[in-house]
């Protein structure tokens, strides 16, 4: 079961790579691009098999509207520089200077990269008002976590992710994410339905997307239906039936 998006790159980079993972019985895949592109590579035992989590959605009745400022976001992953954290701050800390006023708080879960810990720590002091780190979640509460806020950022500066664990929970909580365009993106994300999209190229436009979401709060709330109802495709009774087939 490959983890991540990188299988491609590496068979095209190697005939060892490719003559290794031609003799299993199957490479399942998290992504039907990463399938597309291995069956073009020659490796036919390519199969998608979409990740999954053990994990119960919010039920619809748990979703509000909410027109109150500020907008609590959140990111949910590791806390490093190729995760974007200091770009989610920065909008931040721009939307509130724009707005004058505390119109977007931003709450940060995850292990802390060590070598960005003072880097991290030194604007967490100076967007003090408006950024603030929350510490490790067992990843079994992340609904318990996240259900309660209103958009989950991930501005990752990897544009070769796979099928980022983070977003699975966000659609579990029904919480719609504001996403810059890696490679499968488009795989997860529907843009002005399950969360809004801007391209890899252009990360000014974070602070952009921000400030309208705040303005359109029922945009959003249509979102959050329609996020815990992307999240049934991950969950592990949808999967286990194609894993089963597979193995019997």
């Amino acid at each position: 079961y490959a983890i991540g998006g990188r299988l491609a790159r590496e068979v095209a980079n190697s005939q060892t790579v490719k003559k290794y993972v031609s003799s299993f019985e199957a490479n399942w895949v998290e992504s039907i691009s990463l399938e597309k592109d291995l069956h073009e590579l020659g490796i036919k035992n390519a199969k998608f098999i979409p990740i999954f989590k053990n994990l119960t959605p919010v039920n619809l009745d748990q979703v509000k509207l909410d027109n109150n400022l500020p907008k609590h976001f959140c990111i949910f992953s590791r806390i490093m520089p190729e995760k974007g954290i200091l770009d989610a701050m920065d909008a931040m800390n721009a939307v509130n200077n724009q707005m004058g006023c505390i119109a977007a708080v931003l709450d940060l879960y995850g292990p802390i990269e060590q070598n960005f810990t003072k880097e991290f720590n030194s604007k967490l002091s100076e967007y003090s008002n408006c950024c603030f780190y929350k510490g490790i979640v067992d990843s079994g509460k992340s609904v318990e976590i996240l259900k309660d806020y209103y958009m989950l950022l991930f501005p990752t500066h990897w544009k070769h992710e796979g099928i980022p664990g983070t977003i699975i929970d966000a659609f579990f909580s029904g919480l719609p994410v504001i996403a810059r365009r890696w490679q499968y993106c488009d795989e997860m994300i529907q843009d002005g339905v399950t969360g809004l999209v801007y391209e890899f190229d252009q990360p000014e436009y974070l602070k952009d997307l921000v400030l309208s979401a705040i303005n359109n709060s029922m945009l959003v709330f249509g979102m959050k239906r329609n996020c815990i109802e992307a999240s049934h495709k991950y969950s592990q009774a949808s999967v286990i039936h194609t894993i089963m087939s597979e193995l019997f």
